[in-house]
């Protein structure tokens, strides 16, 4: 008897160590207005992952009504070659009100190719951005977004005068920009966590 319940003392805490040491699903996450952002890299390391997802009541504050999706930025992502995202074109400019115009983001700056994406409550996007050569590093990435309401895009036109680039019309709401923080567990990952030391706090009364 006291073998089993050695060798069910010791079980427990391999798991324990075992969700310790295992990173969460989502690793950098931001929720900001009812909308979270979520950036993870995958695939061994040759893909960083953006998800954006909402609730049955988001957006809200001053993006209380959007109904589209057009443009991001992600930098701060480590020393990486080419990026590019299926249906969305890409270069190294920043993101402003309309679009990636001039600047470097040491990372890219993205705009819809199949028009704006319908987004809204119980919403969820995923974008997956593929790398030539170097290595993501989400120790500090950094995120802009444009919301629209009843938007546009132009790829590859001129906007604003003498600006050329990828643009976007009909911006609703807070431009965001801030960094998505990392290393945060799930709350499922937490659970699990906390179901092995409370089965070491049963091991070890029963061993007392």
């Amino acid at each position: 008897m006291n073998g089993m319940v050695v060798r069910s003392g010791v079980a427990m805490m391999a798991l324990c160590l075992g969700l310790v040491g295992t990173p969460a699903s989502w690793a950098n996450s931001l929720t900001f207005q009812d909308v979270t952002f979520n950036l993870n890299v995958i695939n061994g390391g040759d893909t960083l992952q953006l998800q954006v997802v909402t609730g049955a009541t988001a957006p809200s504050g001053d993006w209380t009504g959007v109904n589209g999706f057009a443009a991001f930025e992600v930098k701060n992502i480590g020393t990486v070659g080419d990026l590019s995202a299926t249906n969305w074109s890409v270069t190294d400019n920043s993101l402003s009100a309309n679009g990636c115009f001039g600047g470097n983001t040491s990372g890219g700056c993205f705009v819809s190719e199949i028009g704006v994406l319908a987004f809204g409550p119980n919403t969820s996007i995923t974008v997956d951005i593929s790398k030539t050569s170097g290595t993501f590093d989400l120790t500090a990435p950094h995120l802009k977004v444009i919301f629209t309401t009843d938007g546009s895009i132009h790829l590859d036109s001129t906007c604003q005068g003498q600006q050329v680039g990828d643009c976007v019309s009909g911006k609703t709401g807070t431009l965001l920009s801030q960094d998505v923080p990392g290393r945060v567990p799930e709350p499922a990952s937490l659970l699990l966590l906390g179901a092995g030391l409370a089965g070491l706090g049963i091991w070890r009364r029963k061993q007392a």
